[in-house]
């Protein structure tokens, strides 16, 4: 009766670690296969605009971020934005290459610049995005990417010598000089636009996982002419960083960092040995 016991009671300590090890392995499997998501917002550090009229002017200290295009050609009063986001990857804890998804965060604000009449103070705007590539060092202007500055000399930007700016239009690029050649997507806004807008697409993402020296810029254009007015055309506002009441733009970031590839092989192991005392157990069973 005594041996009895002693071969239940092994039995009973053999169940336990082998429903332990199958715990710990699938626990280590999930963890190896199944990584956490991490979520990121970074702020901009460095934003201005560039306007054709004063080409080489600086507004890096301005609370406002001015966008405009219309139908003057002589004088133009073009404006266009610049933002650069500089993310520490390695602070973040992924890379840029794991990236699932990106929210460009804008908020639109009165700029007190020029009038809207009718019927555009009801009627749609179309805005373009541009991301500026890492080794993107001209335009027609010139240059000053991807360092550029504020407002310190003498990498600040102007109308004259930002980089990928085609200075003949109110919403052209150097299409050399930007991601994919192309906008990486577009959103629209009614009349002012007064309020938050978050802009994502694909092409963002993608453009995100291209970065290779922490310098994301994004250059923003209003696509829609609006007729010039006597009392100017309305100039759309985005709060800048430099602004006292509205956040600046901002960059939110989803990312799944890659598999924990030490916790797969335990994983494997444990499973390992999990079939291998399942084996064990079922053959003395048949003896």
């Amino acid at each position: 009766m005594g041996s009895a016991c002693w071969r239940r009671s092994q039995q009973i300590v053999q169940r336990i670690g082998f429903a332990f090890v199958t715990w710990v392995s699938v626990l280590l499997l999930t963890f190896g296969l199944g990584a956490v998501a991490k979520a990121a917002v970074i702020t901009a550090a460095v934003d201005t605009f560039v306007h054709s009229y004063y080409p080489n002017n600086n507004y890096g200290s301005q609370p406002h971020l001015q966008v405009k295009n219309s139908t003057s050609t002589s004088p133009t009063y073009f404006r266009k934005t610049y933002i650069r986001f500089e993310p520490n990857w390695s602070g973040l804890g992924f890379t840029p290459g794991q990236a699932a998804s990106a929210s460009l965060l804008l908020n639109f604000v009165e700029s007190g610049a020029g009038v809207l009449n009718s019927p555009y103070d009801a009627s749609p705007f179309s805005f373009s995005v541009y991301g500026v590539k890492d080794d993107s060092t001209a335009g027609t202007g010139g240059g000053q990417m991807p360092s550029w500055a504020e407002s310190t000399s003498p990498n600040y930007i102007t109308w004259n010598n930002a980089g990928a700016n085609d200075t003949a239009t109110g919403n052209g690029v150097t299409a050399g000089e930007v991601y994919g050649g192309l906008a990486l997507g577009t959103f629209t806004l009614t009349g002012k636009g007064i309020g938050s807008l978050t802009f994502s697409s694909s092409s963002l993402v993608d453009f995100i996982r291209s970065d290779t020296d922490g310098k994301i810029t994004f250059i923003i254009v209003r696509d829609t002419q609006e007729p010039h007015w006597i009392n100017g055309t309305y100039v759309h506002a985005i709060a800048s960083r430099e602004h006292t009441t509205t956040d600046g733009p901002r960059l939110e970031l989803t990312a799944v960092p890659e598999p924990a590839s030490g916790c797969l092989l335990l994983g494997l192991a444990g499973c390992g040995v999990v079939a291998l005392c399942r084996r064990t157990m079922w053959q003395r069973a048949w003896r």
